[in-house]
């Protein structure tokens, strides 16, 4: 059996068990029930080579987790589309000369982000009821761009 066999059959193992925790209308910022649990699955995907070190989970409230964790990921092409996208489409503000060049320092870069998650429970069920995802971009994408303007410009959301 191959590695991706390996990793789909993995892959596969996961969600069912992320299937059995959730609710079924769970949600994440607007997003709710299975396209929760899609958005968990595809995020990563977003990243070349991504790595998720498991820090602490501490409890910080009834019926809520935090889970503290490092990601460690590759910026890619498709990092640039679907996370960093004012690096990629026309802006207002700035010029196209100056966003190329953040991508051109950015891309291949190996970020280091701190995450947290707080997970919020059902008290009835036990099941996930609502996730709060946080990853800090900023200080890694600093040390890569220089300054927070920078950042900013990265950061901006179209």
């Amino acid at each position: 059996m191959g590695a991706d066999s390996v990793n789909y059959a993995d892959t596969q193992k996961n969600f069912a068990f992320l299937q059995e925790s959730f609710s079924p209308d769970a949600a994440v910022g607007d997003l709710s029930g299975v396209d929760v649990l899609e958005e968990l699955r595809r995020f990563p995907m977003n990243f070349g080579s991504p790595q998720l070190q498991l820090q602490r989970i501490d409890s910080v409230a009834p019926g809520v987790l935090t889970a503290t964790a490092r990601l460690s990921a590759t910026v890619t092409e498709l990092t640039f589309r679907n996370v960093f996208p004012s690096l990629v489409k026309e802006m207002r503000r700035g010029s196209d000369d100056e966003r190329m060049a953040l991508r051109e320092r950015l891309s291949n870069q190996r970020l280091e982000c701190s995450c947290t998650v707080n997970f919020l429970f059902d008290e009835e069920t036990g099941r996930v009821e609502r996730v709060e995802p946080n990853v800090d971009f900023t200080a890694p994408l600093s040390e890569v761009l220089g300054n927070l303007e920078n950042v900013a410009i990265a950061l901006l959301k179209l």
